[in-house]
């Protein structure tokens, strides 16, 4: 069908906002198209409705390669191009499928892109089913097996663990909506940092003033809606250089926020992460991001009194996740050495010896045990008490 480029219109659910054109993308297409004049790589649907019978020509994909052609031919040149009959969700899914070769590349623009998709798909479907908490199947291997777990009613529920989900039943349900293309981990992650960054509300059962869930007559869970602390700053986290690395941003940031230590504001996480942004093209890091990368720069960035506790903070962390480590760790040579008592029954001897050791296995687990009871606990509780007991610790 022959069309005015200037008549041409972005997809209904491309939120430049979100999600801006690229600039050196556009400027390599009209270099292109300059040379070659071939540019006709779009797909458009002709969107009528009662106020507008003609019906308004939408792009399903192409943006960047419409705003060059109208850069170089003008927004009155006419352009020959195919129209399909697509509805809304037909748009959605394509412009995700077009830029799916974004989505799962390294870089800034990888992040954004996941992001500003997953929160169209995810207001798109919020509007078209009903969300509701069910129990999770027994089914699987999930070890968090009896939780309650939110879901798109009206859409196929999948089971938990082997071919299920394993991370949300909504992410697995969103994965399954756009093509097997997507990966339900991703989805998961860009969903986290979107309900953290303030940028999607979330929902959650209805509790009346005793805490207890509403219900209504048919047993059906209640929700609404609510929105969480903002504890994460979008630039911030959509600037990170890989999924990986912009997961555990905003790991640290929560944490800094939720678990006793004092949020970090949102202009200190854009100066953490253009500092973690300019030591990977200076070459200074050839490694993958760590949290505790994160976490330096975050102790470099706050001041003050701010400074003191975050730094407490991340220490306490750190301690705690080495407790862990040794727990573990004493954990699985209390087995193995369990299994060769068992072994030598007849022994005497080795009996003998195996029971020092063995009351020397149990002493150190009890303390290890007991040091990270109290580091978890010194993490959460600000008061003297607290304090005063972390020193066992060290």
């Amino acid at each position: 069908m022959k069309v005015r480029l200037g008549d041409l219109k972005p997809n209904p659910f491309r939120n430049y906002d979100d999600y801006p054109l690229n600039q050196t993308t556009v400027d390599l297409l009209v270099q292109s198209i300059t040379k070659t004049c071939f540019w006709d790589n779009i797909l458009v649907r002709q969107n009528k409705t009662e106020l507008n019978p003609k019906g308004e020509f939408q792009l399903a994909y192409g943006h960047h390669r419409m705003t060059a052609a109208t850069q170089v031919l003008g927004v009155d040149h006419i352009v020959d191009i195919p129209v399909k009959d697509l509805s809304d969700d037909d748009m959605l899914r394509i412009q995700g499928e077009e830029n799916l070769e974004i989505y799962v590349s390294k870089g800034p623009t990888n992040i954004r892109a996941r992001n500003a998709q997953i929160k169209q798909v995810w207001l798109r479907l919020k509007n078209v089913y009903n969300l509701n908490y069910i129990q999770k199947h027994s089914e699987g291997s999930d070890p968090r097996g009896g939780q309650k777990q939110l879901h798109f009613e009206g859409l196929p529920v999948p089971k938990s663990g082997g071919d299920g989900f394993h991370h949300s039943c909504i992410a697995k349900q969103m994965q399954e909506w756009m093509g097997e293309t997507w990966n339900e981990k991703s989805i998961n992650q860009a969903l986290t940092q979107l309900r953290r960054s303030g940028e999607v509300k979330w929902v959650r059962a209805k509790t009346d003033k005793k805490g207890n869930v509403v219900k209504d007559n048919s047993g059906k869970v209640l929700i609404e809606s609510f929105s969480e602390p903002v504890t994460l700053s979008k630039t911030a986290v959509e600037r990170m250089p890989d999924q990986q690395s912009s997961d555990l941003f905003q790991r640290v940031m929560y944490e800094q926020g939720n678990e006793g230590a004092t949020p970090v504001p949102k202009e200190a996480q854009d100066r953490v992460s253009e500092k973690i942004i300019d030591r990977i093209n200076s070459g200074m890091e050839s490694k993958a991001i760590t949290k505790e990368d994160i976490e330096a720069e975050v102790v470099k960035e706050v001041s003050g009194e701010e400074a003191g506790r975050t730094l407490e903070f991340i220490s306490l962390k750190k301690k705690v996740r080495e407790l862990e480590t040794a727990t573990e760790s004493l954990s699985k040579k209390y087995k193995k050495f369990s299994s060769w008592r068992k072994a030598h029954k007849e022994d005497k001897e080795l009996q003998a010896l195996f029971t020092s050791t063995f009351d020397e296995f149990k002493f150190q687990m009890a303390i290890t045990g007991l040091a990270l009871e109290i580091a978890k606990f010194c993490g959460k509780e600000r008061s003297t008490h607290a304090v005063e007991i972390k020193k066992l610790t060290q």
